[in-house]
Order: structure tokens, then C-alpha cells, then sequence
């Protein structure tokens, strides 16, 4: 597996993670984003290696937007050191 595909994986993962942290669905977090539905989805399954795909930088930014939190907690490298704040506040 290369390091790319690793990264987006990754980022596919704490993605989901964040979300359901969030008890948000795949729409409501679409829906927050700005972004369809499917894109979500298929960000997600990324983490699985099924049907990838790999955000842009605006879309990345708009997620973390969306779930209240600095893109750095969606693209760091340690998955353990990613505290999930919740609540409306960052």
C-alpha cells in the first residue's frame, strides 16, 4: 500500500469517526459540508479501500467546518491523538 493511498485512508477513517463522535449521518454532514450526500460516502469508503475517493482541499476544510473541528484533526497523523470535542464550539 503506498503512503498516498495510507493518508487517504486515514482520512477516511477519522472522518467517520468524527462524524458518528458527532451523531451525524452521512447527509446531515453532507448537508452541513455543502457537499452531496454520495461524496461523503464515498470519502468514507476510502478507509476500506472500496470505491475511493480523495477530497479536495476545499472539501476537506468544508467537513471539518461541518464538524466543528481544525482540518489538522482530520489529517493528523496519530488517529489515538485526536481528541473529539463536542458540543457547537471549537
Amino acid at each position: 500500500m503506498s503512503a498516498v493511498a495510507t493518508t487517504h485512508q486515514r482520512f477516511a477513517e477519522r472522518l467517520r469517526l468524527l462524524r458518528r463522535a458527532k451523531a451525524l449521518t452521512g447527509r446531515a454532514l453532507a448537508e452541513r459540508a455543502g457537499l452531496p450526500e454520495h461524496a461523503v460516502y464515498r470519502i468514507e469508503a476510502s478507509a476500506k479501500g472500496t470505491s475511493p475517493r480523495v477530497p479536495t482541499l476545499g472539501e476537506a476544510v468544508a467537513l471539518a467546518d461541518a464538524l466543528g473541528v481544525d482540518l489538522a484533526h482530520l489529517v493528523a497523523a496519530d488517529v489515538m491523538s485526536v481528541t473529539v470535542p463536542l458540543g457547537g464550539a471549537r
